[in-house]
């Protein structure tokens, strides 16, 4: 995995990436919020998809968080977003 973080003005980029099955997960924290990370982009090829690497990659990305501080990560959708993640976002959990 190759780690990069990217600080702006008011806010941390935190891109994640595993070049074995090209893919990568990127975290933004802004810094007024100190206990939230929001998740940005997931993303793995193709190929490799159905195979667990996106759940890989989030506890990866969970992990990376809480050694950084943050205490969750979370994802906003907005009325624009795709039905399969609106979708998601309101699949109990537990």
């Amino acid at each position: 995995m190759v780690i990069h973080i990217q600080e702006w003005e008011d806010h941390k980029n935190i891109i994640i990436v595993n070049e074995k099955i090209d893919s990568s997960v990127q975290l933004i924290i802004y810094n007024d919020n100190q206990e939230e990370a929001f998740l940005y982009s997931l993303y793995v090829a193709t190929i490799s998809r159905r195979c667990g690497y996106a759940d890989y990659l989030m506890t990866f990305a969970e992990k990376k968080a809480r050694e950084m501080g943050w205490i969750r990560i979370s994802l906003r959708v907005c009325n624009s977003s795709p039905r399969w993640l609106k979708d998601f976002c309101q699949l109990p959990t537990g």
